[in-house]
């Protein structure tokens, strides 16, 4: 066992006839210490030296040394298994627990740099052991001393405030000085990259906006997979006083859908900014693309008027779509909701319409289309469209599900299969006057004598 965040001595000695010019100490493949100035000892055989590295994280660690002689021969050690733990002071006296309320990715140590060590899903339950000094990362009981986003976890008995602050960060390893080649091995195949998960989401922030006379900024997330979403996600601003700056959302995306997420910004941005957006920013949930979570935004000062979003929905075979106002009061004599599919297009007009300062309010009745996979929902005022939405139509049935009607009598019956002379086969008739045969007429009836009077 061996203390994490603190120098550790390996004394490393190889017997070689030959020369030795270098010596490498590697913790788990990587090269963390070197020695080139090498002397012999004893009866000018032994080489030996002392090297240090240091555990920035609890777990297991395979120690090994590398030797390089003068005639160019490499010789590699066992590997020697340790285990790093923190101080017995850095323990808590008690039990921190909390649950995971996010996919979020287990690290080696508390940043994105540092090395992933698998995940954590919904509603597993993990012990807290230690905390980053700004409390963004908990180092938990998983794997020896995993770390997680705090905001992937919900503290469920005690408070952070007694966990122990852990002074742990994540560097690069060194660069070797030279390129080593192994002796007698093949230079390795890359490995191709994993092809996309089928029936994944793919997140975009689509866009950011300051509402509330710049005290709340919201951030639009879009679904543009043609498979839906729904779950919670982590999403992160940077650049903007945002306080947390992670936030976990519970979202429900269908294909080509939106969601949205309000962050509390104190003290308000009341001029020209920009922020960052990161969803997912563990790349914890499987997408089609993870190269598109990431975008900036150019923040506008917060508008005077009104800030309107529409929310859709189908209930019953009948739409409704409450309009939401996030800005300034909203009153018009001219507002006109427009419902449209390919081929078909209802107007509603709506007037007056009053909605103050951050209410709603909902128009209903709306007969659904009978046609169109995706209905659009688009809001104009006084001759602009002011916010649109769509919402998928349940009215719409795929041919493949739609059953074959079977074929029937003039009297509406369905027709008998086994008889294909009650069917109307004239072929099966055989008798070609029954059949309708015109090389065969048959002869016109005699006509009815008139009863006598």
């Amino acid at each position: 066992r061996v203390p994490v965040n603190e120098d550790v001595d390996i004394i490393a000695s190889i017997v070689s006839g030959e020369g030795v010019e270098r010596l490498d100490l590697l913790v788990s493949g990587i090269v963390k210490d070197q020695e080139f100035s090498l002397s012999p000892t004893g009866d000018g055989t032994r080489y030996a030296a002392v090297l240090t590295t240091r555990f920035e994280a609890s777990g297991s660690y395979d120690l090994t040394v590398r030797a390089f002689t003068t005639g160019g021969q490499v010789f590699t050690s066992e590997p020697i298994r340790v285990t790093a733990r923190p101080a017995a002071t850095s323990t808590p006296d008690i039990s921190i627990t909390g649950q995971i309320v996010a996919v979020a990715s287990l690290r080696t140590g508390p940043g994105d740099s540092c090395g992933q060590a698998g995940t954590l899903e919904p509603p597993q339950v993990v012990t807290v052991t230690g905390r980053t000094g700004d409390d963004q990362w908990l180092q938990i009981e998983t794997g020896g001393g995993l770390w997680v986003r705090e905001s992937a976890v919900e503290i469920t008995s005690g408070s952070l405030t007694q966990v122990p602050v852990l002074a742990i960060t994540c560097t690069a390893p060194p660069p070797a000085t030279r390129p080593v080649e192994a002796q007698g091995t093949a230079t390795p195949t890359p490995t191709p990259e994993d092809p996309p998960p089928p029936n994944a989401p793919d997140f975009i922030p689509s866009n950011a906006v300051l509402i509330e006379g710049g005290a709340t900024l919201r951030i639009t997330l879009a679904n543009t997979s043609t498979s839906p979403f729904s779950g919670p996600i982590v999403v992160r601003v940077e650049g903007v006083p945002a306080d947390p700056a992670e936030r976990v959302v519970n979202v429900s995306m269908e294909p080509n859908g939106e969601a949205w997420v309000n962050f509390t910004i104190d003290p308000p941005i009341t001029e020209q900014s920009s922020v960052t957006v990161t969803i997912d920013p563990d790349d914890a949930i499987a997408e089609s693309s993870e190269d598109n979570n990431v975008t900036e935004f150019v923040l506008a000062p917060p508008p005077e008027g009104p800030v309107l979003s529409l929310i859709p929905a189908i209930t019953g075979g009948v739409l409704s779509v409450t309009i939401q106002n996030d800005g300034g009061a909203l009153s018009t004599s001219d507002a006109r909701l427009v419902v449209s599919v390919p081929g078909e297009t209802i107007t509603r007009t709506i007037s007056p319409l009053a909605i103050p300062e951050g209410e709603a309010t909902a128009i209903d009745g709306i007969a659904v289309p009978r046609t169109g996979e995706s209905i659009t929902v688009t809001l104009s005022i006084d001759g602009i469209n002011v916010a649109t939405a769509s919402v998928p139509n349940p009215n719409v049935v795929d041919p493949e599900d739609t059953p074959t009607p079977k074929p029937t009598t003039e009297s509406g019956d369905p027709a008998e299969s086994g008889d294909p002379a009650e069917a109307g086969d004239p072929a099966e008739a055989g008798d070609p006057a029954e059949a309708g045969d015109p090389t065969e007429p048959s002869e016109p009836e005699e006509p009815t004598e008139p009863p006598e009077e």
